[in-house]
C-alpha cells in the first residue's frame, strides 16, 4: 500500500505540488501510475508525433523513477509540468541537477518552469543540465550567473558522456530529442549540431 508520508503537498499560485523523494522507493504499482501518466506529458514537450509509444515510456521511467526527487506540478487535478532532479556534491558544493522539465503547453510562458525550478534549487550552490533548446538556455541564466568553464569541470559530474568543452556530443543517440525537428529549428541552438544528438552542456553559480 503507498505510504502518504512518501509523497509531500506544496503549492505555487495555482498550482497543488506533488512531490516525491527518492522516487525508486515507491510501489511499483505507483512508479507504473506515475510514468503512464507522464509519458504523454513528454511526448508533447518533445513534440513526438506518438505519445504513448513503449520507447518513449521506457525513456520516461529511466529519468523520472530514477531521479532524486520528483514534483508534479497539478492545475484543476491534471498534470501542467513536471520536474526531475537530483543532488550532487563537488566538494562543498551542492549542484542541482535538472534532469528534465516539461511543462504542458497551456502553462507555457507563465512562469511556472522558473516557480518550480526556484524552488527546488533551495539548499544549492550550481545549476546544472543539457538542453538542445535556447529557452532553456535562457531559463538557466535567468536562475543563475552562466559559467561555461565550470560547465566543463562538472561535465562528467552530470551524467554527459562525450564531453568537449561545453558540449555532450552525441548525447541524445545521433538525433534530436525533439522529433519535429521543422518545428523546433526555430528555438534550437544553432551553435551546436543538434540535429545529431549533440546537447548544451549549462552551469551556473546561484
Amino acid at each position: 500500500m503507498f505510504n502518504e508520508r512518501s509523497r509531500r503537498i506544496e503549492r505555487i499560485g495555482n498550482h497543488t505540488l506533488e512531490v516525491y523523494e527518492n522516487p525508486t522507493s515507491l510501489p511499483d504499482e505507483v512508479q507504473t501510475q506515475l510514468v503512464q501518466e507522464l509519458t504523454p506529458v513528454t511526448g508533447r514537450g518533445f513534440l513526438r508525433n506518438d505519445i504513448h509509444s513503449d520507447e518513449l515510456y521506457q525513456d520516461v521511467a529511466n529519468h523520472v523513477i530514477n531521479c532524486d526527487r520528483l514534483t508534479i506540478a497539478r492545475s484543476g487535478g491534471e498534470v501542467s509540468a513536471f520536474m526531475a532532479q537530483s543532488t550532487v556534491k563537488k566538494g562543498f558544493k551542492k549542484i542541482f541537477h535538472l534532469e528534465g522539465i516539461i511543462v504542458e503547453p497551456a502553462f507555457r510562458s507563465s512562469g511556472l518552469a522558473s516557480k518550480m525550478i526556484k524552488k527546488g534549487m533551495k539548499g544549492h550552490s550550481i545549476l546544472a543540465f543539457h538542453t538542445q533548446s535556447k529557452a532553456m538556455l535562457k531559463l538557466g541564466e535567468k536562475l543563475s550567473k552562466r559559467d561555461d568553464g565550470l560547465a566543463e569541470q562538472i561535465a562528467y559530474i552530470i551524467g554527459s558522456g562525450d564531453a568537449r568543452g561545453n558540449v555532450d556530443v552525441g548525447r541524445y543517440g545521433g538525433q534530436s530529442l525533439y522529433e519535429n525537428t521543422s518545428k523546433f529549428a526555430r528555438t534550437a541552438i544553432k551553435e551546436i549540431d543538434w540535429e545529431n544528438g549533440d546537447a548544451q552542456i549549462f552551469a551556473g553559480k546561484i
